[in-house]
């Protein structure tokens, strides 16, 4: 009986050490993957600071303006190279205190909206 005893304890430390150890690895497992997600989130987040001060500067007028010249061929705009058009007999004009207000599209074409765009034109008013 007490052999029987010492062996069924035995069995049970045994059991207990292993689970043991096995829970000890997990852990360090686990705490190692923290780690390296942390150290993973502070080189994101240093990435994310750079890239933001780059779009920044990107943003700038100075530098739309030097990109606008270079890329688009574009120039400021004077009177020398200002285009006036006249319209066409048949074309009303509409006074300014008649026209259509700030955002708002004419008649005309308020009529060739599709129904969602119209719902959602009527809403924004």
């Amino acid at each position: 009986m007490n052999l029987r005893l010492t062996t069924v304890l035995l069995l049970a430390l045994l059991a207990s050490s292993l689970w043991l150890v096995q829970v000890s690895y997990r852990s360090r497992m686990l705490t190692h993957a923290i780690f390296v997600a942390e150290q993973q989130a502070l080189r994101l987040e240093a990435e994310r600071e750079v890239l933001e001060a780059e779009r920044r500067a990107q943003a700038t007028p100075m530098r739309v303006q030097q990109l606008a010249r270079e890329k688009l061929a574009m120039q400021p705009a004077s009177p020398g190279h200002t285009l006036y058009i006249e319209l066409p007999a048949g074309i009303a004009r509409w006074p300014a205190s008649q026209g259509p207000q700030l955002g708002e599209r004419p008649a005309a074409e308020r009529t060739a909206l599709s129904q969602p765009e119209a719902v959602a034109s009527e809403a924004l008013r």
